[in-house]
């Protein structure tokens, strides 16, 4: 870190690659912990600052393997980030913790591949507009996509990331 008076810190290029290092182990963790051991994203989130300092290279890849190297974290972050992607580059929300009549943009989809397609022939893929039409007790939300009405569960609707609309989330 290097730092000048009046005008702030600056991270070395050594910081910066032991920052991208830490904040990916996070996120493989964080992904492990919320798709293999059904923890809430919370818990999940707190049990992953814990363990991002203990566990090895080695654990990391494997497990980052296991999960079949997936793109995104349960957050819908990018796992291999670099410099220049290090920041969040918007705010957007799980569509499962959107109110009913709140809409938004999609602005990613953290699935696997066969999951990702059926949403696409849907109608939901990044960029286009949703609105959440109805919200079940049991989980089920009901959106409009492409002008249909669809059921998602809660399972997949909480890795369906949007961009709100009038912060209604």
């Amino acid at each position: 870190m290097e730092y000048t008076p009046y005008q702030g810190v600056e991270l070395t290029k050594k910081g910066t690659d032991q920052a991208i290092k830490i904040k990916r182990k996070h996120q493989v963790l964080e992904t492990f912990l919320v798709d293999v051991l059904d923890f809430d994203r919370k818990e999940a989130h707190k049990e992953a600052c814990e363990l991002e300092h203990a566990v090895s290279d080695a654990v990391l890849e494997k497990i980052y393997e296991f999960l079949g190297c997936p793109e995104y974290c349960p957050d819908g972050n990018p796992i291999n980030i670099d410099k220049n992607n290090i920041v969040q580059e918007e705010e957007f929300v799980p569509l499962d913790e959107m109110e009913e009549g709140s809409s938004g943009r999609v602005v990613r989809v953290t699935l696997p591949r066969e999951t990702k397609e059926r949403l696409i022939s849907l109608g939901i893929l990044a960029g286009e507009d949703i609105k959440v039409r109805r919200k079940q007790k049991q989980g089920c939300i009901s959106v409009i996509a492409v002008g249909s009405e669809i059921a998602l569960g809660k399972d997949i609707a909480k890795k369906i990331f949007i961009a709100p609309k009038g912060r209604n989330v």
